[in-house]
């Protein structure tokens, strides 16, 4: 096994928006997706609503679409990235370790860890792709087609997994530290 996860959002922070602007779009996804060599949505229909509202920074490449890294493909964007459920598949990220490393996302993340069942909530075809690159000496990242942008399982060379994986659990948060969406929790609360 050579992955672990890590989460983007606390564990309390569950019932969002998918529309919504989130710090860990700004926090963690954009250092990675500057870094990146590239980036590809797994499971759209061709026909799905979210592709049309998507199309500008989308384009289909062999059963998966590509992501144009030369624009900002977050803002305007984020139910790309929130949707859960199914309504897109994995999103892949690639880059070379030191690029992630350079990254310094951890510190804004939560609970690293490792699954029993890796295959759980995303596409086939992207867990291929995250293996395969691993065997290129390259870090892939993959958000779940199933949850969103609740977590990330991080996908690295086995010589790697161990020194990654001791770096997480010094870095990361735990979701009962939070600071940062308790208050967007609190605002939601108040407007009910």
């Amino acid at each position: 096994m050579n992955y672990f996860s890590v989460n983007l959002l606390p564990n309390y922070f569950r019932n969002y928006d998918e529309s919504s602007s989130f710090p860990a779009h700004d926090l963690i996804l954009q250092p990675l997706l500057l870094r990146a060599e590239d980036c590809y949505v797994y499971g759209l229909e061709g026909n799905a609503e979210l592709l049309k509202q998507c199309s500008r920074i989308l384009s289909p490449t062999r059963n998966k679409y590509k992501m144009d890294l030369y624009q900002d493909v977050i803002k305007g964007y984020e139910q790309l990235w929130n949707v859960q459920e199914w309504e897109r598949g994995s999103i892949v990220t690639v880059m070379e370790p030191n690029q992630f490393k350079g990254a310094d996302i951890l510190s804004h993340c939560y609970n690293p860890g490792v699954w029993n069942n890796i295959d759980t909530g995303d596409t086939p075809a992207a867990i291929r792709y995250c293996r395969d690159a691993t065997k290129r000496n390259k870090i892939a990242l993959c958000l779940s087609a199933s949850h969103g942008i609740e977590y990330m399982k991080i996908y690295t060379p086995n010589n790697m997994l161990e020194e990654l994986f001791n770096y997480a659990k010094q870095r990361c948060l735990e979701s009962e530290s939070d600071t940062l969406y308790k208050s967007q929790k609190e605002r939601v609360n108040l407007s009910r």
